[in-house]
């Protein structure tokens, strides 16, 4: 098994990087789906990051401000 321990900087950067393309693009997206749906959105990237970055960039990104402050850029 793969200890998910170390992380490469590049990694937390493409963490916020990701969330930065679905922050941006979801904004157009609000005027044709619910909050909540977009949410989910949001909750697929931490998943997807999870999955191939291991757990660092994950924890990162799922209490980065850019995640928690998506609902007041969004709305």
């Amino acid at each position: 098994m793969q200890s998910n321990t170390k992380h490469g900087a590049s990694s937390y950067v493409i963490a916020i990087y990701l969330l930065a393309i679905v922050t941006l693009s979801s904004t157009p997206l609000l005027h044709y789906f619910d909050l909540a749906n977009i949410e989910m959105v949001f909750l697929l990237v931490v998943f997807l990051v999870a999955v191939k970055l291991g757990r660092g960039p994950a924890i990162m990104s799922a209490v980065h401000p850019m995640t928690r402050s998506g609902r007041q850029i969004l709305s």
